[in-house]
């Protein structure tokens, strides 16, 4: 009895893990797919970065559907947490028409560039989103990181860390083919300082 209690408390904060992990993948994702957009429109390895592309736009929205749904492969369970599912709307309701400019822009080896325009004009704010739903998150399935410190701070900066990586080379490559250059060479100041720290 007692080793089935145990057992199922290192379950539950594994899963625990799992979720914020996969939350917290997703801001990656949202730099990433548009780091990808990026190079494809500057002729870079471009079979790759699309299929990166639409890698990165499947795995964002299995984690959504997974949400809403629940999966059993990627041990969600079926969001019921009001603050969460207030997050999770505001999420999807973005990524429904960010996902939608995705399959647009690239078709038969042909670049739409408003769909283009678009997921450079809108990926932080799904960034923003879907940081909003991680924290929401984070709040509701706390992890027990506290015998622990620099766990939970080692955490925190490799979730920080990895979205900022693709950050930085979506608004290098940005930079490199004078797409708002001045802005972004701000924005990219910014991600290095927020790096480093």
């Amino acid at each position: 009895e007692l080793k089935n209690i145990v057992n199922q408390a290192f379950t539950t904060e594994a899963n625990k893990g799992k979720v914020i992990n996969l939350a917290a993948n997703n801001k990656m994702l949202s730099q990433k797919m548009a780091k990808s957009a990026v190079y494809i429109v500057n002729n870079i390895d471009v079979k790759e970065h699309y299929k990166d592309l639409l890698e990165s736009a499947q795995t964002f929205n299995n984690f959504i559907v997974g949400l809403q749904e629940g999966n059993a492969t990627l041990h969600l369970e079926k969001a019921s947490d009001k603050d969460v599912l207030t997050e999770l709307d505001e999420v999807n309701t973005e990524w429904q028409a960010f996902n939608a400019q995705i399959k647009k822009f690239y078709v038969n080896a042909k670049v739409d560039q408003s769909a283009y325009q678009y997921i450079i004009n809108n990926n932080e704010k799904l960034l923003r989103l879907s940081h909003k739903l991680t924290q929401t998150l984070k709040s509701k399935n706390i992890l027990n990181t506290n015998d622990n410190k620099v766990i939970g701070n080692t955490l925190k900066i490799a979730d920080r860390q990895r979205m900022l990586t693709q950050k930085m080379f979506k608004e290098k490559f940005l930079i490199y083919s004078k797409q708002d250059a001045k802005r972004n060479s701000v924005r990219l100041r910014g991600s290095i300082i927020l790096f480093k720290n």
